[in-house]
């Protein structure tokens, strides 16, 4: 997917511990702590360390991984937007047309993830309700 060219890492962890035992390796491997997000853990992994817009995250990021407690794993939102997206193709083309959209148009990295929520509380919601689970705030920050 245009869209989504990024590599997205769900890491299953004990705790907030284990994340903080990793953090050493992971930053000498040249991941580092890039995000406003303050419900979990999150590293990214970029080429030459440069943030862009998603026309150039080919050329750029390479990977996200965010880390989960294992207490929170089976009810974690994004795994239910990842499966939709892979299992249902009109979700997938709706979710890109509005990404694309939303770089194009958006000033700021809050911008952006505005611009895009609205179909991914749409997607999630519907995910979570297939799983017997109540509906949550998609914003992650």
């Amino acid at each position: 997917m245009i869209a989504k060219p990024i590599i997205d890492i769900a890491v299953r962890v004990a705790g907030t511990d284990e994340f903080d035992v990793h953090r050493p390796s992971l930053d000498k491997a040249g991941w580092r702590v890039g995000s406003g997000v303050r419900t979990h853990p999150v590293v990214i992994l970029e080429r030459q360390g440069v943030r862009v817009s998603i026309a150039h995250f080919f050329d750029v990021r390479v990977s996200i991984a965010r880390f989960f407690d294992v207490r929170e794993w089976d009810a974690v939102h994004q795994r239910g937007l990842r499966d939709s997206l892979r299992t249902r193709p009109a979700d997938a083309a709706r979710y890109e047309r509005v990404k694309i959209a939303a770089d194009a148009s958006a000033q700021d990295g809050r911008a952006y993830n505005a611009g895009k929520t609205d179909i991914i509380q749409q997607i999630v919601d519907r995910a979570r309700a297939e799983r017997g689970l109540e509906s949550v705030r998609v914003w992650d920050k």
